[in-house]
């Protein structure tokens, strides 16, 4: 029915083989919305077809008792179709446990045949949720220069208004960005800013750590409220292409997972380096002394609605003058110094010339020994191949492919090289990092890897528990499942990439 249309983010489609389905949104008519969905093949006469729809929705909730954290939920039961359903059902769950029913609340779960066409019956349930609750406001400037680069600077406040405390939030910032920094008015967010990665071609995924950085061992608790900044660049070419009459320029905008944005200011400024032609729609203009500003203001969007901005422009006359300005500065300091260096001073002043000993020929060592870097990565390699060796082992004797006594002789073997390893690799971690900021970094981005990956392998582990219980449906799973795989994946590759860029500073490549 129209009358959600302001709670409705998206809808997707797939069918039982994970293939997914187009779902393209029509005109709202007769006060209902309306999709299609857009099947690979044709279903012919007799046969079936099965397949999921997920519709994300927002503030469908209404809080009745705050101290309490109980809401009040209403919706539709069963999806408006215009002919007989021969067999619909619901069913109210809570992901991850993390809510109930108030006591004493009908649970509305139901199955019915042959329902009517355009049938809206609803439901309302009273419950209780244990989850953060995150409410978001943002405001965003990009500067849009003529020299090929986009200068972002984003202010995000968080408010949780749940009943859970948040440790950490995601934050995902466009590719080709650079010069990333994390901070609020007290300073740099230290461990959050350790999480960016250095490889700039593709996404950036950054972990806002706002427990460890700002809220202590509690986190960010219920009622909590709190303001961040982000600025970072991002190189244009990758977004621009040639159209006539200018420049088109796709901006990319960074998101934040699932957080609701309730609103989200968006200022593009463009320096009179820049002359706008063409915008997407929707925007108030702002005239500066030096620039001219196109605002946005969005309400209401996830990473699943997110808001795309499109604008044409040409680079002005103005362009040329940062270079010519730089010129003339430099040719000033320049002309200074030629002309003291005219002027030279009497030995009996300055002293006489000599060599005080120097030898330029001794080379000095920068950075730490090539042997100490490849000490580390191959104690660090090992460790890592020996851990998924037990890993595999372990896998082999539960599918009972392994002997017990071979099992046993094997695993004790792989722990002792283990135990033996941990002994060496603390004190060549503390040689390396002796040598500066950087081989510090280096070993907390190694550790912050290990721990996604185990983080991942723990909810691997408790995905599989619930499964065997039936607690969670097949699609869930599988879902859940590939996440956790993606995670493992991610984090394998860049410890992997790190561990190759150490051997080869220490020359083993």
């Amino acid at each position: 029915p129209e009358k959600y249309e302001v709670h409705f983010i998206s809808m997707e489609a797939e069918d039982l083989d994970g293939n997914t389905i187009e779902v393209v949104r029509g005109d709202t008519e007769n006060g209902l919305m309306h999709w299609k969905l857009h099947f690979q093949e044709s279903v012919g006469f007799q046969e079936s077809y099965s397949f999921v729809t997920t519709m994300y929705m927002h503030t469908l909730f209404l809080l009745t008792v705050p101290q309490e954290f109980e809401y009040q939920l209403r919706f539709l039961k069963y999806p408006v179709m215009p002919y007989v359903l021969s067999k619909a059902g619901f069913a109210l769950s809570f992901q991850g446990g993390e809510g109930s029913l108030i006591p004493n609340e009908v649970i509305p779960d139901s199955r019915v045949t042959n329902l009517e066409p355009f049938d809206e019956t609803p439901f309302e349930s009273n419950l209780r949720l244990f989850t953060e609750n995150i409410l978001t406001t943002r405001s965003t400037v990009v500067t849009v220069d003529a020299w090929g680069w986009l200068s972002y600077d984003e202010i995000i406040t968080l408010e949780n208004t749940g009943g859970k405390a948040l440790v950490a939030t995601h934050f995902v910032i466009p590719a080709y960005a650079q010069n990333i920094r994390i901070y609020d008015e007290v300073g740099i967010l230290a461990l959050s800013q350790r999480t960016i990665s250095t490889i700039t071609n593709r996404t950036n995924d950054v972990f806002i750590y706002l427990g460890n950085d700002r809220f202590g061992a509690n986190g960010f608790a219920p009622t909590y409220k709190y303001t961040f900044r982000v600025s970072y660049v991002v190189r244009a070419s990758a977004y621009q292409s040639e159209v006539p009459g200018g420049i088109q320029l796709d901006i990319p905008m960074s998101h934040m997972l699932d957080y609701v944005i309730l609103s989200h200011t968006i200022d593009v400024v463009f320096p009179v380096s820049v002359a706008p032609r063409n915008a997407t729609e929707g925007y108030r203009t702002l005239y500066g002394i030096f620039d001219t500003t196109y605002r946005y203001v969005v309400y209401n969007q996830t990473f699943r609605n997110a808001f795309s901005i499109t604008v044409v422009y040409n680079p002005t006359l103005g362009a040329a003058a940062r270079p010519l300005l730089f010129s003339l500065i430099m040719g000033i300091i320049a002309a200074f110094y030629v002309s003291y260096r005219k002027v030279e001073l009497p030995e009996e002043i300055v002293g006489p010339k000599g060599d005080y000993g120097t030898d330029i020929s001794q080379s000095r060592q920068i950075g730490a020994p090539s042997e100490l870097l490849n000490d580390f990565a191959n104690l660090y390699s090992r460790k890592t191949a020996l851990n998924m060796d037990l890993e595999k082992l372990d896998a082999s004797r539960r599918r009972g492919k392994v002997k017990k006594r071979e099992y046993m002789m094997r695993e004790r073997d792989l722990k002792d090289q283990i135990e033996e390893i941990d002994s060496k690799l603390p004190k060549v971690k503390e040689d390396m990092t002796r040598y500066g900021p950087r081989y510090r970094d280096l070993v907390a981005q190694l550790e912050l890897q290990d721990e996604r990956i185990q983080g991942a392998k723990a909810g691997l582990r408790q995905l599989l528990l619930r499964k065997k219980k039936q607690r969670i449906s097949r699609v869930a799973f599988e879902k859940s499942r590939q996440d956790y795989l993606k995670t493992i994946q991610k984090a394998t590759s860049a410890t992997d990439r790190i561990l190759l860029s150490i051997q080869e500073e220490g020359g083993e490549f």
